[in-house]
């Protein structure tokens, strides 16, 4: 019967019978009194940390598009438009029941959304849902005309640049544009932070995510946003692709 180990037991017997007579005695001494030593790994360095993100409120300055990025819309009306933005600096955008997001962070002052009505007359003002924003330097953002029980937030909630915020809808005067009919859209401004009032004195503003055109939009001009979303925006676009427009589910 073969015996393996036998085999392999002289094998290694003759090989240190050869060191023996080609090395000297120092060096075979002291490769057999030679302490077997742990294999020696490169401990990886830590990552830092991240840097902290700064507080929601007051909110960090800079203004970005509405909606979530990569995707496009256009401008309907702009700043002291001739059929409803005279003397005021605000803008339209043609959302079609879709999820609005925080342009800027800061705190959620006031909250309407229970109005269902929307045309062009102007008594139809009275049913106009929005969300006004404050951003604790005294300035504020309104958005106007989400959709019927369309909020997403609820007073004195902290939001950030980019957090879903609603759904755009048509409720209030909704004409866009002279000659059209009611049309669902997302009307836009930075104003005035009043506590108590939706709708106050307008201010101009720039958006950083459209830096080709120093910030500002003209009518019919056709952006696409950077407004880099919260990770659970992910929820609400879908949820706006499944059911656009969100109008159906209330007619």
């Amino acid at each position: 019967m073969r015996r393996p180990t036998l085999r392999a037991a002289a094998a290694l017997l003759a090989g240190f019978a050869l060191l023996a007579q080609v090395a000297p005695p120092s060096a075979l001494a002291m490769l057999l009194d030679m302490p077997a030593r742990p294999l020696q790994t490169r401990r990886a360095e830590p990552e830092p940390p991240p840097p902290p993100e700064p507080p929601p409120f007051p909110a960090p300055p800079g203004y970005r598009l509405p909606w979530p990025a990569g995707v496009p819309h256009t401008v309907t009306q702009g700043p002291d438009g001739s059929f409803s933005h005279g003397g005021m600096y605000a803008y339209d955008f043609d959302l079609r029941f879709e999820v609005i997001v925080a342009a800027r962070g800061g705190r959620v002052a006031m909250v309407r959304e229970d109005g269902y009505l929307g045309g062009c007359d102007a008594s139809y003002g009275a049913h106009e849902n929005y969300i006004v924003i404050d951003h604790g330097d005294g300035t504020a953002a309104l958005y106007l005309h989400i959709d019927y029980d369309g909020a997403l937030v609820r007073e004195g909630q902290l939001v950030r640049q980019g957090d879903a915020i609603a759904y755009s809808g048509d409720t209030g005067v909704t004409c866009a544009q002279q000659g059209q009919s009611p049309a669902p859209h997302l009307h836009f401004q930075v104003q005035k932070f009043v506590p108590g009032y939706p709708q106050t004195e307008t201010l101009p503003f720039t958006f950083d995510d459209v830096p080709e055109t120093g910030g500002r939009l003209a009518e019919g001009q056709t952006v696409v946003s950077g407004n880099g979303a919260s990770p659970h925006n992910t929820f609400y676009v879908f949820m706006s692709w499944v059911y656009t427009p969100r109008a159906y589910q209330r007619r």
